[in-house]
């Protein structure tokens, strides 16, 4: 089923359940961090974190430099 989600500010039609699956369905590379409305949810439970309609995401990802 599709899910309307807001991820940084932007609407976004998606068909992911969980976190992982978004992360691979927008082709993100692997230095990702991932906040689910304002809290940030661990790489280990991204399989485990369902994907639910109106959720409020923010991807961040990590670049070298200092």
């Amino acid at each position: 089923m599709e899910k309307s989600l807001l991820i940084n500010g932007d609407s976004v039609l998606s068909q992911a359940a969980t976190i992982r699956e978004l992360i691979d369905e927008l082709d993100l590379g692997r230095h990702i961090a991932v906040a689910v409305n304002d809290h940030v949810v661990p790489k280990s439970q991204w399989d485990k974190t369902d994907i639910q309609d109106g959720m409020s995401l923010d991807l961040f990802e990590s670049i070298a430099g200092g």
